[in-house]
């Protein structure tokens, strides 16, 4: 695979009848990703984003710190309810990853999809508070060229190679609940470690 867009990755496994209620036409940013093997992500990157876990957990293990969101975009329709964010550590609002995800929310609890729409808490957490059933499957993975709204979203000061991941999470019974795709920003902890 060459070169893609967010809109055509995230397009591609959907159905005629999908693709018009989850459109990237709105999204703010527009990177190019290039499909790449996982093995070929450097450490930290490769750790963040090569297993089967949610982002959010992982993220506040790795930066020690709770995470927030930063809605850059949300749309909702009568089945999905899709949204572009950056995830932010709440100690410095410091931005650690972009992502766009579309949840089929009528698979989830009343009380989960009003905690969704409220758009302050990252997926993962909800889907842990409410004690919601799931399974990541991963992959592929990208280099991910910054276009000017993921640079202006993330905060960055550089042009650094960004690596991110499509992840698909299914419920016990195999149902799409989510398609997301998480591109981490130029990593390092707050002691400046990578």
């Amino acid at each position: 695979m060459g070169s893609t867009t967010l809109q055509e990755l995230m397009d591609e496994t959907k159905s005629p009848e999908e693709q018009p209620e989850t459109r990237r036409d709105a999204a703010r940013c527009q990177p190019r990703l290039e499909q790449i093997d996982p093995r070929d992500i450097p450490q930290p990157a490769r750790q963040l984003l090569v297993h089967e876990h949610d982002m959010t957990s992982t993220l506040q293990g790795f930066f020690r710190d709770e995470i927030h969101l930063r809605v850059l975009n949300q749309q909702r329709t009568s089945k999905v309810y899709t949204r572009e964010v950056v995830l932010c550590l709440d100690r410095d609002d410091r931005p650690v990853e972009y992502g766009t995800i579309d949840v089929h929310y009528m698979l989830l609890p009343k009380a989960a999809r009003a905690d969704i729409e409220r758009a302050h808490r990252p997926f993962g957490a909800i889907l842990k508070d409410y004690r919601v059933a799931y399974r990541c499957r991963p992959g592929p993975y990208f280099r991910v060229h910054a276009d000017e709204g993921v640079h202006k979203a993330l905060r960055l000061q550089s042009q650094p190679v960004l690596f991110g991941r499509r992840n698909r999470l299914l419920t016990e019974d195999g149902a799409l609940l989510a398609d997301v795709l998480e591109v981490l920003t130029a990593l390092t902890r707050r002691d400046g470690s990578a």
